[in-house]
């Protein structure tokens, strides 16, 4: 009797173990399809398969790095709350150190997605301070500086490059040379050219270099005041007020688009700034999988 049940517990034994192990194989493969379909693009599908691995997980350590993996599938796919909460998640104490690391990164990401700047950069502040060895501190404190410079703060820019020269940060690929190149990039005055097209229409939109809408803002004043004219003239006093109204309409609006105009002009010249500082000094943040797509922390576009 005492045989068989020996025998009966080793069977159930091996069974449970070839359960585990099939599981384990069963959990893996869900996974490699999960990453197949994240490198794919295709988010939301990715995410339900890393919800089943969480599931089947044999080991804790791997579904906090497959919960970290929904966390990014939320962050591409451009669900921000969802990542957020994903991310929020994982910067508890009891996680893996690394998981931590890359999770606050990616919240300093999202809070510039959602046009937080201040956010953005309290939580890259506490990044340096929580994990002062970290090997993207050059890159952490090069994204701090953008963050000053599109917000303005060119003083704090430079105060910030001056303490990370004298800490030692010999690779920051960021230089005085580069915030200089912004204090003398080329901006021109929404102010002016609202001002100039008040005066004489079409001049404004040349002062900023559009010479194709200053030519039509000058040609369809010039066409409206010479009809207003000609009608009242000829006692169309009907035919004179609905052009005028028109001419009037049109000359304010030639007003505002070039003092418009001129903002987006500037901007544009700033966003392409940043972005050829973002490549030409290999910046990418969060940073890069080898199996995923590299999410650019784009400080010219967030704000």
């Amino acid at each position: 009797m005492r045989n068989r049940l020996r025998k009966a517990g080793a069977v159930c034994g091996v069974c449970l173990a070839l359960a585990s192990v099939g599981g384990a194989q069963e959990a893996e493969s869900v996974r490699a399809f999960g990453d197949h379909l994240f490198r794919q693009g295709d988010y939301y599908r990715a995410i339900t398969e890393y919800e089943r691995f969480v599931f089947l997980a044999p080991e804790p350590s791997a579904a906090a790095e497959v919960r970290l993996r929904i966390g990014e599938a939320y962050y591409f796919g451009e669900k921000w709350d969802a990542a957020a909460r994903i991310f929020r998640a994982l910067e508890t104490p009891e996680m893996n150190e690394n998981i931590r690391r890359t999770s606050a990164l990616y919240l300093a990401a999202l809070a510039l997605r959602q046009k937080e700047p201040q956010q953005s950069a309290d939580l890259l502040e506490k990044f340096l301070a929580d994990f002062p060895d970290d090997p993207r501190r050059n890159d952490v404190i090069c994204r701090l500086i953008l963050i000053d410079l599109r917000s303005g703060r060119i003083g704090e820019a430079e105060r910030r490059l001056a303490e990370a020269n004298a800490g030692g940060a010999s690779s920051l690929p960021l230089g005085a040379a580069d915030l200089e190149e912004w204090k003398h990039l080329p901006r021109k005055s929404p102010l002016l050219a609202g001002s100039l097209s008040a005066i004489l229409p079409g001049a404004g939109q040349a002062y900023v270099g559009h010479w194709s809408d200053a030519a039509l803002a000058f040609g369809l004043n010039a066409v409206f005041a010479w009809g207003t004219y000609a009608a009242f003239r000829q006692d169309e006093d009907v035919l004179g007020g609905f052009l005028l109204a028109l001419d009037t309409t049109w000359y304010f609006g030639n007003v505002y688009n070039a003092a418009n105009g001129t903002r987006r002009a500037n901007q544009t010249r700033q966003k392409r700034f940043f972005e050829n500082l973002s490549v030409r000094c290999g910046l990418t943040f969060p940073p890069s999988r080898n199996d995923g797509p590299a999410p650019m922390l784009g400080v010219g576009a967030a704000f």
